[in-house]
């Protein structure tokens, strides 16, 4: 015998949506917050590859009798430091600017279609389906 799938309705609240929450999309801070997260990321590479950068020039200016090994690389371990600090920040806008397209910017309200739960019972699980 098969059991009847039994529809259950909820009703959304009667009072409109919040504007924030009103469309679809990525939320606002996660954009700001990479969009950050990249000047912040690329910025101390740029500091750090500036810095490397000014110490392998005054280490060069050195006659080689002088340089010395662990100066050089210490110098290289920051380098490297930097190149990935930069990547990342890279790495941080390209996400910036696809969460740029993806993010809700309007506060445009759409009313909500109300949710429908299917309750199977002894089936295997349950189904929302509408628009959240």
């Amino acid at each position: 015998m098969r059991n009847p799938v039994r529809r259950i309705h909820v009703a959304s609240p009667s009072r409109p949506p919040r504007a924030d929450t009103a469309a679809s999309g990525t939320p606002r801070w996660l954009f700001f917050s990479t969009a950050g997260l990249a000047l912040v990321t690329a910025g101390a590479g740029g500091a750090l590859f500036a810095h490397a950068a000014g110490r392998d020039s005054d280490e060069q200016a050195k006659p080689i009798a002088e340089r010395g090994d662990a100066t050089r690389e210490n110098i290289r371990a920051e380098a490297t430091v930097a190149s990935g600090l930069l990547v990342g920040g890279g790495v941080a806008a390209v996400g910036a600017v696809v969460l740029a397209f993806t993010t809700r910017w309007g506060g445009a309200s759409r009313e909500r279609a109300p949710a429908t739960v299917s309750v199977v019972p002894r089936g295997l699980g349950v189904g929302i389906e509408g628009r959240f």
